[in-house]
């Protein structure tokens, strides 16, 4: 069997978080014989693997544009659904302008729409992906997510706890 693991592109570059639940399992799945790739590009050529795995909900318009991709190439979608409430770590935790930011907005797809504008800026090679998704919120973006997921892997209480944050009503 081979998966690719597809992750948004910081968790390419920052530890921790994701990226730790990324390498773990891959790890493991390794450890059992499956063939494991990961990447960190939203257009990835799918031919050859058996399932993409995604990760986060929390930060839905990468995985998103993976997730498409994969259903319309007919590959099935495992989603890791990590979902952390970060609301007071959001206002409390954040230094400088994303401090503001998160004070000020307090709606998730406000906020969520900011950090996309701000990934606009700061990733050349995926503007276009992400420029589409801006007209849709950040709950309609998880509830699509949700929605092309063939299966769920919830990592924690929390994360299964937070399924009321991005069911559709």
């Amino acid at each position: 069997m081979r998966v690719l693991f597809q992750v948004r592109h910081e968790m390419t570059v920052y530890a921790g978080g994701e990226r730790t639940v990324a390498n773990e399992s891959m790890r493991a799945l390794s450890a059992l014989g499956v063939d494991v790739a990961m990447s960190g590009q939203l257009n990835v050529p799918l031919d050859g693997y058996d399932v993409v795995h995604l990760f986060g909900l929390s930060q839905p318009a990468e995985p998103l544009i993976q997730a498409r991709l994969a259903k319309a190439r007919g590959v099935p979608v495992v989603l890791s659904a990590n979902y952390p409430d970060l609301r007071e770590y959001n206002i409390h935790g954040r230094y400088g302008l994303a401090r503001l930011a998160h004070r000020v907005l307090r709606s998730p797809d406000a906020v969520e729409w900011m950090a996309q504008l701000a990934r606009l800026r700061r990733g050349s090679n995926r503007r276009a992906e992400i420029a589409r998704l801006l007209t849709k919120s950040h709950s309609a973006q998880v509830a699509e997510l949700v929605a092309l997921t063939d299966v769920f892997l919830v990592g924690s209480a929390l994360s299964g706890m937070s399924q009321s944050m991005w069911q559709s009503p």
